[in-house]
This record gives C-alpha cells, sequence and structure tokens, in this order.
C-alpha cells in the first residue's frame, strides 16, 4: 500500500493504493480522482456570497448590472441586465449601487447630452468657415 498525501484549499488529500484499487481521500469522503476530491472540497469549502447590484461603466454610459461571485484573483463576477456573465477586469470600474451614484450618474448624463449638443453645433459651424485655397491665395 502506497500513501501520498497534498493540500488543497487548506484540506489534506491522501492518494491510497490498495491491491485492487485506489482512492483519493479526505475529511469529506473517499473519491476515484483527485480532480473529484477537489471539487467536493470546493462544495464544502464554498463562503456564502451575497450578490449585490452594481453599476458599470462602458462605451455607452452606465448600466446596471449584479455580482454573483467573486474569483480566486480578487476579480468580481458579474452579469448584466442581458443575463452575460463576464469577470470584471482590472480596466472595467463598478461603481456602488447607492441613492448618491444614482444622482452623479444621472448628472454625467446630462453633462454628456449637453456636450454631444455642443459638439453638433461645432460642426455646423466649422462648415460655415470660409476656406482659402492654398494653390492661389483665394478664398472659396
Amino acid at each position: 500500500m502506497t500513501e501520498i498525501k497534498t493540500e488543497y484549499k487548506g484540506v489534506e488529500i491522501r492518494f491510497i493504493e490498495y491491491v485492487d484499487a485506489e482512492k483519493w481521500g479526505c475529511d469529506f469522503g473517499t473519491y476515484q480522482t483527485l480532480k473529484s476530491a477537489r471539487q467536493a472540497i470546493d462544495r464544502h469549502t464554498k463562503v456564502d456570497f451575497k450578490r449585490f447590484d452594481v453599476f458599470i461603466s462602458t462605451y455607452e454610459g452606465f448600466e446596471k448590472a449584479t455580482v454573483t461571485s467573486r474569483g480566486e484573483d480578487g476579480n468580481f463576477w458579474i452579469t448584466k441586465k442581458d443575463g452575460s456573465r463576464s469577470k470584471a477586469g482590472e480596466y472595467q470600474k463598478l461603481f456602488v449601487m447607492s441613492a448618491d451614484n444614482l444622482a452623479l450618474i444621472k448628472k454625467i448624463q446630462e453633462l454628456n447630452s449637453q456636450r454631444k449638443h455642443i459638439e453638433e453645433d461645432v460642426r455646423k459651424l466649422e462648415l460655415d468657415l470660409v476656406l482659402l485655397r492654398e494653390d492661389k491665395g483665394e478664398m472659396r
């Protein structure tokens, strides 16, 4: 009989080789494979994560999403309103869902709308500028 020990998430896993079988054992049972022993440890050591709503920044502005879990790397997993899931990377900002942040987001949206109208007005004025023809020094 051969016995090898390893550790996963602070739980000892033992490989036990019998004459007729090989098993992986831990505090939560005996399993056929190391992978299934690790999965059992994951199930038993899983910390309950309370989901919460956030605002996420997007190219178009802001949208609501739900933080569903936190990865081992510290990044949050989010679910968007359309049901798509993704890991919130270091370049995606998550904002606390609060009345203060909602008021600020509305103000940002108003200012962005005003900026859009100002940019349109500037483009219209630029079209009315008189061009100087470089080749003849004339105005067109």
